[in-house]
C-alpha cells in the first residue's frame, strides 16, 4: 500500500467461502450449478482415500467490510478496515476415527493410537494498516507495512485427543446401559465460550460483532510484511493500469510477511476442561451421533463427565499465523506470472483457528478494466493440486481456486468461491523509482 497510485480509495466488501479436505470426495450429483439434485454429506454420497496418514477438513467465511485507505505522501499510506472470520476445523485426525464417525460408528472394533483436534472459532476484528517506502534507490524500491488488529471474539470451542483407545461394542452391554463405545483412555482437552455464536449469522448478526455488542472475548492481533521491487529502467515508470504500485513499473516483485500474529482471549460465557484423561468411558450411541455446530455443546456434557473434571471460566485461542513468501514477475505491461507460497505455523495441537499451507502459481492478464488471472495451487499443506479462475471487470472481482467443483462433477474434495468490491479510487501522483 506504500507509494500507491490513489490518494483514496474506499472498500465496499469482499467475501470468501471455502470447504476443504483431505479425507473424502464427494461422489453425489449435487453441484453448485446443479443444486436440483440436493446436497447431502453422508457417508454414502463420500469416497474415502486410501492413505492412512492424518486428516484434514476446514470449513468457513471470510467477510471483509468497510475501508478506506489515504495516502499520507508519495511514500506513505494509512487504511483503516473491518473483517469477520468464521470456521470449524479439523487436523491431526487419525483416519479410522473419522471413517467411524462418518458411518455413524457402526463397525465394531477395538483401535489404539487415535487422535483428532477440532476447532471451531468465530470473530470480528478492526484493522490499522500503515506502510511506507523504505528505501528508494535507482531501480530498487523496498517497502514495509504493519497491521495492528483489535480482535473481537465471538465464540470458540476446540475438543482435542492427544492419546485416543477406543472399543465398539456390538451390542449393548458393557460399561453400563446403553453403551455403544468404550473410550478406553483419552488424554485430551475441551473448551467452548459462548456456544450460540457458531449458530445462525445473518447482517444484523454481522453489524453487532463489528461494533463489539455481545463478545465474549478480546485481543490483539499484528501482520508484519516487506516488500521489494526491481525495475531496470532508470527512467521513472509509467502508471500502473492495475491499482497496485506496480503494473508496469517493476520487472520483479518479491514479499515476505508473517500474518496473523496474536490471540483472543475469551472470560465470559466460557468454561475450560484442559490436560484431562478419561479411563474406561461408556458412551451412547446417541451421544456420538447428530453431532452439529447446533448441539455440540449438550452432546459433549452428555457424553462425557465434566462435571467431575477441573476446569476454569476463562480459555484462550491462537490466531492462523503463517509465513508467506510471494514472487510477481512481468513479462510486460499486461502479462505477469506469480509464484506463492503459504506456510501455517501453528502446532499440531494448537488451539484456534489454523492455515493450512499451500504453493501456487499464477499467471494472469491486467489492463485497466479487465483482468484474468489461472491460479494452480497446490493446498491442504501441498496435498491436493486445485485449478482456478479469477475475473475482474473495473473494481469488481469475482473467482474460485477449484474451478472443477463448481462447474463439473469430478468427486471433489471441497470448493471455494470468492468477490470484492471496491467503491472508490481517486488518482494522484505515485513515487518513481
Amino acid at each position: 500500500m506504500a507509494a500507491n497510485r490513489y490518494r483514496l480509495q474506499i472498500h465496499g466488501v469482499s467475501s470468501d467461502l471455502h470447504a476443504t479436505n483431505n479425507a473424502y470426495k464427494y461422489i453425489g450429483n449435487w453441484t453448485p450449478v446443479n443444486r436440483d439434485e440436493g446436497f447431502t454429506l453422508k457417508a454414502p454420497f463420500l469416497k474415502a482415500t486410501s492413505t492412512n496418514a492424518l486428516k484434514l477438513f476446514s470449513a468457513g467465511m471470510d467477510l471483509r467490510g468497510p475501508g478506506v485507505l489515504v495516502r499520507l505522501s508519495p511514500t506513505s499510506a494509512v487504511a483503516v478496515g473491518t473483517r469477520i472470520r468464521r470456521s470449524l476445523q479439523g487436523n491431526a485426525i487419525s483416519a479410522s476415527l473419522l471413517t467411524q464417525a462418518v458411518t455413524g460408528f457402526s463397525t465394531p472394533g477395538r483401535w489404539r493410537n487415535s487422535s483428532f483436534n477440532l476447532n471451531s472459532n468465530a470473530f470480528a476484528e478492526w484493522d490499522l494498516t500503515y506502510g511506507r517506502v523504505i528505501i528508494q534507490q535507482n531501480q530498487h524500491l523496498l517497502k514495509a507495512g504493519v497491521t495492528l488488529k483489535r480482535m473481537m471474539g465471538q465464540g470458540a470451542a476446540y475438543l482435542q485427543g492427544r492419546e485416543v483407545a477406543y472399543e465398539l461394542t456390538q451390542e449393548a452391554y458393557r460399561k453400563g446401559g446403553d453403551s455403544t463405545l468404550v473410550l478406553e483412555h483419552l488424554q485430551g482437552s475441551y473448551a467452548v465460550a459462548n456456544a450460540e455464536a457458531q449458530r445462525d449469522f445473518d447482517l444484523a448478526k454481522a453489524i453487532q460483532w463489528l461494533t463489539g455488542r455481545g463478545t465474549s472475548g478480546q485481543g490483539w492481533g499484528a501482520d508484519l510484511g516487506v516488500v521489494y521491487e526491481f525495475d531496470p529502467v532508470a527512467d521513472p515508470p509509467s502508471t500502473s493500469e492495475t491499482g497496485n504500485q506496480v503494473g508496469a513499473s517493476y520487472k520483479w516483485r518479491v514479499a515476505v510477511s508473517l500474518n496473523d500474529v496474536g490471540s483472543v482471549n475469551y472470560n465470559r460465557r466460557a468454561i475450560a476442561y484442559d490436560n484431562f484423561e478419561l479411563n474406561d468411558q461408556a458412551v451412547s450411541k446417541e451421544d456420538i451421533t447428530g453431532v452439529y455446530l447446533t448441539n455440540f455443546d449438550s452432546k459433549l456434557n452428555s457424553a462425557l463427565p465434566l462435571a467431575s473434571l477441573n476446569s476454569r471460566n476463562h480459555l484462550s485461542t491462537g490466531l492462523p499465523t503463517a509465513f508467506n513468501c510471494d514472487l510477481d514477475y512481468a513479462f510486460n505491461r499486461h502479462l505477469y506470472l506469480n509464484a506463492g507460497l503459504s506456510q501455517g505455523i501453528k502446532g499440531r495441537y494448537s488451539r484456534g483457528m489454523r492455515q493450512f499451507s499451500y504453493a501456487s502459481l499464477t499467471p494472469r492478464f491486467e489492463s485497466k478494466w479487465l483482468g484474468v488471472a489461472f491460479p494452480f495451487s497446490f493446498v491442504n499443506n501441498y496435498q491436493q493440486l486445485n485449478c482456478g479462475i479469477a475475473l475482474r471487470i473495473g473494481s469488481a472481482t469475482i473467482g474460485t481456486n477449484n474451478m472443477a467443483a463448481l462447474f463439473s462433477k469430478q468427486d471433489p474434495r471441497g470448493f471455494n468461491v470468492y468477490s470484492e468490491l471496491t467503491l472508490l479510487r481517486l488518482e494522484g501522483k505515485r513515487v518513481a523509482h
